[in-house]
């Protein structure tokens, strides 16, 4: 599948790789919103009628709607979190369907303060405003006016905007990859509101289980007619255009009646940069949305008896969870949201409080059966019928079947997923490995800050000045991506691109180490050694845009990578802290070997020193064979070229006590340089024969680095950059961290 940003280009064809997907935060957010519970309507008097009894709706980090409600005794309590300070338009309605009918409604804090309430109209729809209300706890109690019951009603929370967030509370939806799936569409209609401010685009996805009938159709409808230019396009799972419509209109729709099973992309703007104000979609496909696999007929010319064969997900035990596979594998995968979105897999374990043996068996027959993908043409491996990104069932693997990593969750203990695990532990291990919430333990006095402003890269891409090393000991994991890049910057030398973004729905950027999830998470890839066959397999890990800070009020710098710089700063990449990040968290996973009997847990403390610059060349590339070699006395200036152009870089590490170590009293001074340090190798210079080095450090002040061209009075800094000859590495450096040369190819 293929989209184009550009909408003034021809809208048959879509081709999504050259958008440039932002961060958000809506597809964690799906999963917390529980929309679409109903208060029943036969409930015994007086449900829900006390603040201790109040029906809980979740954390409004995105809209909460709840519909087919009775207000059944004196009140109804509900109680819901909001996650930022309420503006304007964030607010808590009710509406009766009743006719008329007179509701009130009360809202109260955590402390009990009445924050607002209404009800003193004869009017079908109500509301209380949020508005400079923090972020925080609330109740809602509804009652009917002069002790009015029997009345049938719906609520509503528009959730206030979280931390971090640009624009509308999908924020960051603005790509067909990015885009906020709203599930599977039915008869009764899938319905979302959302808000399209100036220069905003958004992105929904949506599935249909069988051929859509007539009647079907994705509807936008505005209270109040727009007159900014509204477009509609809807697009199947190819990128294909299903149908458009434009206009100043107030209700758009598109029919897909004819429609097969699979997975639709709805696309909302404006013509030009304006804004368009509140909408509702809604999804109708008049179609069952059960067992989307029909065995095609025998030929009536030949009446024979008929046999089907088993289908291979009836060895799901469980029912639920056999009747949602079946139903997502109706475009041909399981993919993350089907996992983890609300109504999903997993949100469908965690309903009954406790994994039962039947669920627990059913997603290890779903993992353990499944086949890879990862592209759009890429055939099952075997004869598997169940299929997932290798991303995706890598990561459930770990969830399911368990990891060292699960011990700890946030400094707490958590475990492994077993039977008779709670629904809160499975939410935790979701939250750890699909949400990226599990973040490194930081420095004492820290505070991890959501940089969701910052882009992944900056307007020339990946450079090498994006590395500033930062309170972490990783100088040899930092170099080592440095020297990586810089094989990969070198002009004409075909060096794979790491530091990209890979989609796994096209395929593009294979060798990319992130993938952007869209919901303000990164999935990041490393490599580990298998034991089997001593090769490097793949392995995941997910990050959020959260990093550790430091300092007071407004002046707060980045602690760990883009080191002691201010955070205010949304200019600065996050390619590097991402990775850094993600490097502490696989850590705790225990797949590699530390020559320095390291422990492996989830901290930016425990990477520091853990592992040398061979290793981590190994760990980001998956490019076997590199060798650490302590004495240099042999080295050649033709060796170290070769294993720099033959492999994915070199990193060299110095001494104890180098004889250019500036803090030493009794030294040479003439070429300054850190002790006991990895220094990244970003190329050489045949005329000169020199090696050149670059310090992980970085430019920063604070790190003590200058440039050679201008040094300072200080003599206690050490140069960033340096051409070093054969015999300066061989007297200051006793680690050389290289391709072997017996894999080097002439």
């Amino acid at each position: 599948m293929s989209f184009l940003k550009n909408r003034s280009h021809n809208r048959t064809q879509l081709s999504r790789a050259s958008q440039t997907a932002r961060p958000n935060l809506e597809g964690l957010e799906d999963r917390l919103a529980l929309t679409g519970i109903t208060h029943p309507l036969a409930t015994p008097f007086g449900h829900y009628e006390t603040k201790g009894t109040a029906l809980n709706l979740g954390v409004a980090t995105r809209d909460l709607n709840r519909d087919n409600l009775v207000l059944d005794g004196q009140a109804d309590w509900f109680k819901f979190q909001t996650k930022g300070t309420g503006a304007y338009n964030d607010r808590v309605f009710i509406q009766s369907n009743s006719g008329g009918a007179n509701l009130e409604l009360r809202i109260y804090d955590a402390k009990g303060n009445l924050v607002g309430g209404v009800g003193d109209r004869a009017v079908d729809y109500d509301s209380v405003r949020l508005v400079n209300q923090p972020a925080g706890v609330y109740y809602a109690k509804v009652t009917g006016k002069d002790g009015a019951t029997a009345i049938s009603y719906q609520i509503h929370v528009s959730a206030p905007v979280a931390i971090g967030a640009k624009d509308d509370q999908f924020k960051h939806n603005d790509t067909a990859f990015g885009s906020t799936g709203i599930g599977y569409a039915g008869p009764k209609g899938l319905a979302i509101n959302g808000q399209l401010p100036r220069g905003d685009e958004d992105w929904y996805s949506f599935r249909i289980a069988a051929a859509a009938g007539p009647g079907s159709r994705v509807l936008v409808n505005a209270p109040l007619a727009w007159k900014n230019g509204l477009n509609l396009e809807v697009y199947d799972s190819q990128g294909k255009l299903v149908d458009a419509t434009s206009g100043g209109s107030g209700v758009h729709a598109v029919s897909i009646d004819g429609k097969g099973a699979g997975k639709y992309y709805v696309h909302i703007f404006t013509d030009g940069n304006v804004g368009a104000g509140a909408y509702k979609l809604t999804v109708t496909a008049k179609t069952a949305l059960t067992q989307p696999f029909v065995a095609k007929p025998q030929s009536a010319a030949k009446p024979q008896a008929q046999t089907v064969a088993p289908s291979p997900f009836a060895q799901i035990p469980n029912v639920a969870i056999r009747q949602l596979v079946q139903q997502y594998m109706a475009d041909g995968q399981l993919s993350r949201e089907d996992w983890i979105q609300q109504g999903g897999i997993l949100d469908t374990v965690e309903n009954d409080g406790v994994v039962t043996s039947s669920e627990f068996s059913s997603l290890q027959w779903v993992v353990n059966n499944s086949s890879n993908l990862d592209g759009p043409n890429a055939a099952a491996a075997g004869s598997s019928p169940v299929m997932m990104y290798n991303y995706v069932s890598n990561l459930i693997g770990k969830l399911v079947n368990g990891d060292a990593a699960n011990a700890i969750y946030q400094g707490q203990t958590l475990g492994n997923l077993a039977v008779g695990s709670s629904a809160t532990q499975l939410g935790l291990l979701v939250n750890k490995w699909f949400l990226g919430l599990d973040r490194p333990t930081a420095a004492k006095d820290t505070t991890y800050m959501p940089a969701t402003n910052n882009p992944l890269f900056g307007p020339n891409g990946p450079l090498l000045s994006d590395i500033n090393q930062g309170d972490a000991g990783d100088c040899y994991f930092l170099s080592s991506a440095g020297t990586i890049l810089s094989s990969q910057l070198t002009p004409g030398s075909g060096a794979t691109s790491y530091f990209s973004v890979y989609d796994p729905m096209t395929a593009s950027n294979p060798s990319g180490l992130y993938i952007d999830n869209g919901d303000g998470t990164w999935t990041v890839r490393f490599y580990y050694q298998s034991q089997s066959t001593g090769t490097w397999v793949p392995d995941y890990v997910t990050v959020d845009q959260f990093f550790a800070t430091s300092g007071t009020g407004n002046n707060m710098d980045w602690e760990y990578a883009n080191g002691y710089v201010a955070f205010s700063n949304t200019a600065l990449p996050l390619w590097v802290p991402l990775l850094e990040k993600a490097y502490a968290q696989e850590n705790a996973s225990a797949r590699w070997v530390s020559p320095f009997n390291s422990t492996y847990v989830n901290s930016y403390n425990n990477i520091g020193g853990a592992y040398n610059g061979n290793q981590a060349l190994m760990q980001i590339s998956g490019q076997d064979g590199y060798l650490n070699t302590t004495n240099l006395s042999n080295v050649t200036f033709q060796e170290i070229v070769a294993g720099y152009q033959g492999g994915v870089g070199v990193v060299f590490g110095t001494s104890s006590n180098p004889t250019a170590d500036p803090t030493k009293s009794d030294i040479n001074k003439s070429i300054p340089i850190v002790s006991d340090h990895d220094y990244m190798m970003i190329g050489f210079n045949v005329t000169n024969q020199t090696i050149q080095l670059r310090n992980p450090w970085g430019v920063n002040n604070a790190s003590g680095t200058y440039d050679s061209t201008n040094p300072p009075a200080d003599p206690n800094e050490t140069y960033l950059l340096i051409d070093a000859t054969i015999e300066f590495l061989q007297a200051n450096f006793n680690g050389y961290y290289h391709l072997n040369p017996q894999l080097i190819t002439s």
